[in-house]
């Protein structure tokens, strides 16, 4: 007896997000690749990606990024901005070959700090050389500016002030524009806690304003590092009234910084 051996290869998808880490209010380009393995061009009949699938604030970008755009032959991709689907219903994948849907896609303001998968079903893709039997995934890390705040001395009698340090951090690679940032001293219940003298800031081109007797501290301006951090520093005034070994804790909510990288997400606290 004498057999014959035949494999039948399909058409498949692969993706990646680029940048794979992304600040939110800014997009990433997710480019998807469809491959052909088949010695005649493959004819795209449909293919759907949902965003929806990275369970959270994700679209398609609008202007300025570029438009979605792709390199299969006589395509009509469609990926309207603002909207969460991503779709074709022709095309061509050439022989033996690849070609490329890309779509700019933005990371909501409101995003939380992690990682997001986007996942095409296996069957999204159907062709002519049949539909890619893997599910395909790409992976958008979200990173978000954040709070961390510190007393130098953090122990200390009544009278003599204490510096509140307060550090700015912007995980993202571009530099995250301030546009708010608050802390109320009054967070520190059971005593009247104020700015004993001028704060500074290392912040770049910051308006601090922690003016002495002040019990708030904000900034609407002022600039993160890409990938650094800047601080916040303020004296503050110990009040005569607090009781012997009473911790008092200073906190910042979350969202009380806001930049053009987005929000940060948790609180910071100082005792």
């Amino acid at each position: 007896n004498k057999t014959a051996a035949l494999t039948v290869t399909a058409a498949s998808v692969s993706k990646a997000f680029s940048p794979p880490t992304q600040a939110a209010g800014l997009d990433s380009n997710l480019t998807t690749t469809l491959t052909n393995p088949a010695v005649t061009a493959a004819s795209i009949t449909s293919f759907t990606d949902n965003l929806t699938t990275m369970l959270g604030t994700f679209t398609v970008a609008p202007s300025p990024a570029l438009p979605a755009s792709s390199t299969c032959a006589g395509h009509n991709l469609s990926a309207a901005s603002g909207g969460t689907s991503i779709t074709m219903t022709a095309g061509t994948i050439p022989a033996a070959g690849s070609c490329t849907i890309t779509v700019p896609v933005l990371v909501g303001d409101a995003v939380n700090a992690g990682a997001y998968t986007n996942t095409i079903a296996a069957g999204a893709l159907a062709t002519s050389a049949g539909s890619n039997a893997t599910a395909a995934t790409a992976l958008l890390t979200v990173v978000v500016p954040s709070v961390s705040k510190v007393f130098s001395p953090a122990t200390a009698g009544p009278g003599p002030n204490t510096a509140l340090i307060i550090t700015l951090t912007n995980p993202s690679d571009s530099p995250a524009i301030i546009s708010g940032f608050t802390d109320n001293l009054a967070s520190m219940t059971g005593a009247a806690f104020t700015v004993a003298a001028a704060g500074t800031s290392t912040c770049a081109g910051h308006n601090l304003s922690a003016a002495p007797g002040a019990t708030t501290i904000t900034m609407t301006t002022g600039t993160i590092p890409a990938l650094g951090y800047c601080t916040i520093m303020v004296p503050i005034q110990i009040p005569a009234s607090v009781g012997n070994s009473s911790p008092y804790t200073n906190t910042i909510a979350a969202g009380a910084l806001k930049t053009d990288q987005g929000n940060s997400t948790s609180p910071a606290s100082a005792i």
